[in-house]
């Protein structure tokens, strides 16, 4: 028996998105992806906006509606230690996905926190 049920999750459309948060600017970017920082418009919550570019299409095969990484996100973000997963939205004329998580204003990167201990 399955004790942990993961919350319900849907995707957003993208006029909703584009209502709920504001984007700044990048916090940074690799081959497929940028981050940005960003604003929740109602409260002014710092959020980070990951946005993949040509995205794969690659769904949970558990939750055929929710891409992989979202549905991962997801199943853990009730883990204190773990950013918290707060929208998602697929954008299928510019094949992007947007992943919309919370933003800690002060954080150390993983390397120089490890170096330091």
């Amino acid at each position: 028996m399955n004790r942990f049920q993961p919350p319900t999750f849907s995707l957003i459309d993208v006029p909703t998105l584009k209502e709920r948060y504001s984007m700044d600017s990048v916090l940074g970017e690799g081959h497929f992806a940028k981050v940005y920082a960003g604003r929740r418009v109602e409260d002014s919550l710092p959020v980070a906006l990951k946005v993949i570019e040509m995205y794969s299409g690659k769904m949970d095969p558990l939750d055929r509606s929710l891409p992989l990484e979202v549905s991962m996100l997801n199943r853990v973000s009730h883990i204190r230690s773990v950013i918290k997963l707060m929208d998602a939205c697929y954008d299928q004329e510019e094949n992007t996905l947007t992943i919309v998580t919370e933003r800690k204003e002060s954080t150390m990167d993983l390397y120089a926190l490890l170096k330091e201990r």
